[in-house]
């Protein structure tokens, strides 16, 4: 029972708290940004939810697929627990492996873009 619990914890549990952060209003960002009449480049930052499409029509499709990983690891760990397998541990494990990869493929995007930004800004001054 125990071993039972703590797989329903870790594969059922944690993917749903997930998908309440990226279904809430929140749970992505699509950066744009436009040139005012001073030609000052500045950023606009909208939130929205990773189901959104406008994010697939943008190009970022990783919270979106993220999402869909996120539901497919609570529906593939519900029918195992529920058929008492545990046979379907290494998929659960390949699908979280790859929702994670996906999740942090924005920041890494912001991150290099930030640090472009950064470098721009020290040489500027």
């Amino acid at each position: 029972m125990a071993k039972k619990f703590r797989t329903a914890l870790k594969y059922i549990l944690f993917p749903v708290i997930a998908l309440i952060l990226e279904v809430s209003p929140y749970g992505a960002v699509i950066v744009s940004g436009n040139l005012n009449e001073s030609s000052l480049f500045y950023r606009i930052h909208t939130y929205c939810s990773s189901f959104n499409i406008t994010l697939l029509g943008l190009g970022s499709y990783a919270p979106f697929v993220t999402t869909i990983l996120t539901i497919s690891i609570i529906i593939t760990a519900i029918t195992s627990i529920i058929r008492e397998k545990l046979n379907a541990r290494k998929a659960l494990e390949i699908m979280t492996g790859l929702a994670i990869i996906l999740s942090l493929i924005p920041a890494a995007f912001f991150a290099y873009s930030m640090v472009n930004a950064l470098a721009h800004y020290h040489t500027d001054s």
